[in-house]
């Protein structure tokens, strides 16, 4: 009876410390999270009395202009005439719209 007794009472003390370690992550973790929250907010502080000139506003998009005209490539013969069928259906199907809603009106009202 007394080794099983010292066994629990030697299985105790191991228990107790990881009980312990628990909450000093979380408050670990929590103290990372309030700093990094105090930065985001130092950061956007910062951003609101540095408004940027027009000149490079202008730079940025001269910039994203070029950036879209690298990655665009011109349509092959087929792919020009699939998009030119299906943007002319879509101007025909809202114009019967368009005029079903124009004829309700002038019947109705």
């Amino acid at each position: 009876m007394d080794i099983q007794d010292n066994n629990q009472n030697s299985q105790q003390p191991a228990q107790q410390p990881e009980a312990k370690q628990q909450p000093v992550q979380h408050q670990q973790n929590q103290q990372a999270q309030q700093q990094t929250a105090s930065q985001q907010q130092a950061a956007q502080k910062s951003n609101q009395y540095h408004k940027p000139g027009w000149k490079t506003k202008l730079k940025e998009f001269s910039k994203e202009c070029w950036r879209v005209l690298r990655v665009t490539k011109k349509p092959d013969k087929v792919e020009f005439q699939t998009i030119v069928k299906v943007a002319g259906i879509g101007i025909l199907v809202i114009g019967f719209i368009g005029f079903l809603i124009h004829l309700v009106k002038e019947l109705f009202l």
